[in-house]
C-alpha cells in the first residue's frame, strides 16, 4: 500500500470511526479531516490536536505539501455514539480535489436534493463514491441502498461509480418468538 497522506473520517459512527484503527493510525503521526466534533474523539485516542481539523459543511481544507483540498458537504444522516449523545457532532460528505482531480464521497446518507447543489458547488468529479449497503426500506432517510445510490449519482453529474459501504452488515427481521403454552 502507498503511504497515507490524510485520514478522512466522515462521522463517529462505530463503523467509520474505530478506536482500535485510529490508535494504530494515531502512531502514524498522520493529519485527520472530519467532521464538527468527532475531533474530541481522535484526540482522547491519542491523536495530536494539531494533526486534527474539523470542518462544517462548505468548509474546506487544503492539506500542506500535498495539493489535496477536502471539503465537507452536506450529507443526510446523523450521527452518535450512545444513547446520549444523538447528533451532538457533524455527519458530511466529502471532496477530494487534487489539481487535476475531484472524488466525491458519500459518507453514510440518504437521498437528499442537496446532491445537485453539491455537483453545482463543487463538481464536476472524476469518481463518485457512494455508500450503497446498509439498506432496509425503513431507513430510506439515512442511507441509499442501490436504487437511491443511482438516483444520487444522477444529482451528482453522472461520474464513474465506485459503490462503497457494502456487504458491511445486513439488516436482519428479529426472529417472531412464540410462547409455548
Amino acid at each position: 500500500m502507498p503511504p497515507i497522506d490524510v485520514v478522512v473520517i466522515s462521522h463517529d459512527h462505530y463503523d467509520h470511526l474505530d478506536y482500535p484503527t485510529i490508535r494504530k493510525l494515531a502512531k502514524l503521526g498522520l493529519p485527520f479531516v472530519t467532521s464538527l466534533g468527532v475531533g474530541a474523539h481522535l484526540e482522547s485516542w491519542g491523536v495530536q490536536p494539531e494533526r486534527i481539523v474539523e470542518l462544517d459543511w462548505w468548509e474546506s481544507h487544503t492539506l500542506p505539501g500535498t495539493g489535496l483540498t477536502i471539503t465537507a458537504a452536506p450529507s443526510q444522516h446523523f450521527s452518535g455514539r450512545g444513547l446520549k449523545d444523538r447528533n451532538a457532532t457533524l455527519w458530511s460528505s466529502l471532496v477530494i480535489r487534487s489539481q487535476h482531480h475531484a472524488v466525491f464521497f458519500s459518507g453514510d446518507t440518504g437521498l437528499t436534493s442537496e446532491y445537485a447543489t453539491i455537483r453545482e458547488r463543487l463538481g464536476p468529479f472524476d469518481l463518485v463514491m457512494l455508500e450503497v449497503g446498509a439498506f432496509h426500506p425503513a431507513w430510506g432517510d439515512i442511507h441509499l441502498g442501490p436504487e437511491n445510490a443511482l438516483k444520487a449519482l444522477a444529482l451528482l453529474g453522472g461520474s464513474p461509480l465506485l459503490p462503497v459501504h457494502w456487504g458491511t452488515f445486513a439488516p436482519v427481521p428479529l426472529p417472531q418468538r412464540t410462547l409455548g403454552i
